[in-house]
C-alpha cells in the first residue's frame, strides 16, 4: 500500500499590492523625493518607477519648473520653491519619508 500524500497546498501570502498611482501622485513623488538634491538614481529608486518614465517626468517637471537640473554638489536635481508650493497647495508633504 501507498503512503497517503498531501494534497493540500499551503497558503504562501502574496506580496503587498501597492495602490495604482495616477500621473499627478508620480508627479508629486518626483518633487517630494527631490526636496534635497538627488541623482536620478535615487529618484528612480525612491519613485519605483521605470527609466523611460522617470526621464519624460524630469523633462516635463523642469519645463514647468518646478524641479531644477544641478550640478553641485553632484548631477541630479533639486525642487524650486515653485515645485514646494505645489507640494503644498495639494497638500502633500514636502519632506520626502521612506
Amino acid at each position: 500500500m501507498l503512503p497517503t500524500i498531501v494534497t493540500e497546498v499551503a497558503e504562501i501570502p502574496s506580496p503587498q499590492k501597492q495602490k495604482k498611482r495616477n500621473q499627478m501622485d508620480v508627479m508629486f513623488e518626483l518633487l517630494a523625493a527631490a526636496t534635497e538634491p538627488a541623482k536620478k538614481t535615487h529618484i528612480l529608486f525612491r519613485t519605483k518607477i521605470n527609466y523611460y518614465q522617470l526621464v519624460r517626468y524630469l523633462d516635463l517637471l523642469t519645463g514647468l519648473g518646478m524641479l531644477e537640473a544641478i550640478s553641485e554638489p553632484f548631477e541630479g536635481y533639486m525642487i524650486t520653491e515653485k515645485g514646494r508650493t505645489a507640494l503644498r497647495l495639494f497638500n502633500r508633504p514636502v519632506a520626502y519619508t521612506s
